[in-house]
This record gives structure tokens, C-alpha cells and sequence, in this order.
């Protein structure tokens, strides 16, 4: 039977679609209510294009001189070491053109350990499960931060992020999880907030999503003489996302998001498209039916 591996594409998609606009390196969520059998990587070869003609310069939405765009092609790679324990990675590459101006270069490495730390099985009812997670955001270039086209803000950050996860037997589910992102002095902390309802079967998954994040501080775009490295962003998204697994190794994903509403961020429309390739850890994952057969984890941290 063919394995879906729409976790992966999930913390893929999370991560690239909760980036801030333009592509300042914030962090994101990278974390949703699934983890793969034990042994099983994966690495999905990801293309996001955003594209858009009006920004909130503070939380006034204003019109921008021609379009500003953002592309954004990323290498993103998971591993489990057991069913309840994984570590993911993210690397982007960015583009940016806008405002008479153009950049791109690498911007920042993501590395998170994802653990699974409560799951229980409840018959007639469906499976609950909470998951933690802790990362860390580290530059990856010497990119200019300055510009108003900048690829990032070039910040060190660690993230931490709790998941409850809801599960039936047919494949409906509902996540929410919530994160705080520490950030080095003087960038701007911020927590933000992500709840995901849809349906999934071994070869197809189909999702949306409502996602916010709220900066503590920060600059804004329309203060004078701003500095855009300072720039504290906030926004509310919402999104679409599918996968559909061609054969136990290859699978391949669209979404599509947009920007409701927020401050310093394009009103911009977003689409993306990958490519995952999985090996190792081909076991039957466990349904909501099953009995509770591993311990859980603790308080171990993912």
C-alpha cells in the first residue's frame, strides 16, 4: 500500500507559508499533529512564489509603486528516530524584486527536534496526541539586511511550539498549536498561532489552515527613517494545501495562501508546489483504532 507522507509536506508548507513578507527570517512553525514510523527521511525539493501590489506600512494598507515578488525555492528534510521523535530541516533560498531593487542569496537554516509526547487512542471517540517542539534559526549567508528588498533580518532564533492533535477513524483531524520565537538582541520576539482541519487517507491529504502571529515591538514601515531589520511584523493568514502520493517513495504537493490582514506585510497571494522523495521506515503507521502500544516519551522535547 502506497504511504502518504504529507507530514513532511505539512511541516514543509507550515514553514514556508507562515514565513513573514517580505521573506524576513522569523522562523515558523514547524510542527503539525503527525510523525512517521521510525527510520523513515524524507527531502522535498519546494518552489513558493508570492506576489503582490499593496502592503500595511503599520497597520494602514497602502498601494506600493509597481509589484514586489518573492521566490522562494527551499530543500526541506525530516528524520524519525522513533514513531514519537523526529528532526526536521529547512533551508531557502530567496529572491527578491521590488521597489526598483533586487536580492537573493541563501537565507536561514531551521532545525527542529519534533516529539510526540502524550497519544491515546479513545474507541468510538478517535486518537488525541500532544506534541512539543524546539528550534533554532541561524543565518546561513552573508546577505545584506538593510534593504528594504532584504532576503531576512539575519537573526538567531529559537523556537518553541505545543501541538494538540485530533484524529477519527475516517481521517478528519484538527491541529492547533501555538509557538514563541526568542530572538537575539535587538529583533523583536513574537508568538504566533496555527489551527489546521482536513482529511487524509494513506494516499491523498487535504487541508486548510488559519494562521496569526503577533510581534512584541518592532519598527514599523511608515515610521521615519525606519530600519528594516527592525521591523516587527504581524499577520493573519489563511490557506489551502494538498498531497497526493504517487507510490511509497515519491509524492508531490500544491497550496495556496493569502494574507487577510497585519502590520509591515504584503497583502500578498502565495503559491507553492513540491516534490518528496522518502526512504526507510515503510511500516504501517498506526490508526486511531489501534491500541496504545509505546510508552509515551515523557517530557522529552521534539
Amino acid at each position: 500500500m502506497k504511504k502518504l507522507t504529507h507530514l513532511l509536506c505539512c511541516a514543509l508548507f507550515t514553514s514556508a507559508l507562515l514565513l513573514p513578507t517580505p521573506s524576513f527570517s522569523q522562523g515558523a512553525q514547524s510542527v503539525d499533529g503527525f510523525i512517521n514510523p521510525t527510520g523513515r527521511t524524507t527531502f522535498t525539493l519546494a518552489n513558493c512564489f508570492e506576489k503582490y501590489a499593496r502592503q500595511y506600512e503599520g497597520s494602514e494598507l497602502t498601494d506600493i509603486s509597481g509589484n514586489y515578488t518573492v521566490n522562494t525555492s527551499s530543500l526541506f528534510g525530516t528524520y524519525s528516530m522513533t514513531d514519537d521523535f523526529e528532526a526536521t530541516v529547512f533551508i531557502p533560498f530567496v529572491a527578491t524584486n521590488g521597489f526598483g531593487k533586487a536580492a537573493c542569496g541563501l537565507q536561514d537554516l531551521q532545525f527542529n527536534l519534533n516529539c510526540r509526547m502524550f497519544d491515546k487512542s479513545v474507541e468510538k471517540v478517535g486518537r488525541f496526541s500532544v506534541l512539543t517542539s524546539v528550534g533554532v534559526t541561524n543565518p546561513l549567508s552573508r546577505y545584506r539586511y538593510t534593504d528594504r528588498v532584504s532576503i531576512g533580518q539575519h537573526s538567531v532564533n529559537i523556537d518553541f511550539i505545543g501541538a494538540l492533535h485530533y484524529e477519527r477513524e475516517d481521517g478528519f483531524f484538527m491541529t492547533f498549536s501555538t509557538g514563541y520565537t526568542k530572538r537575539a538582541t535587538p529583533f523583536p520576539d513574537f508568538y504566533s498561532n496555527v489551527f489546521k482541519t482536513g482529511v487524509r487517507t494513506d494516499d491523498i491529504y487535504v487541508g486548510a489552515y488559519l494562521s496569526q502571529q503577533k510581534s512584541f515591538g518592532g519598527q514599523n514601515l511608515n515610521d521615519e527613517n525606519p530600519e528594516y531589520f527592525l521591523i516587527g511584523q504581524s499577520f493573519t493568514k489563511v490557506g489551502l494545501e494538498g498531497y497526493y502520493a504517487i507510490n511509497q517513495k515519491w509524492s508531490f504537493c500544491l497550496g495556496a495562501g493569502y494574507t487577510l490582514d497585519g502590520s509591515n506585510v504584503g497583502r500578498a497571494l502565495r503559491l507553492t508546489g513540491g516534490l518528496t522523495y522518502s526512504f526507510g521506515g515503510f511500516t504501517e503507521m498506526k490508526r486511531v483504532t489501534e491500541p496504545d502500544t509505546n510508552t509515551p516519551p515523557g517530557t522529552g522535547v521534539q
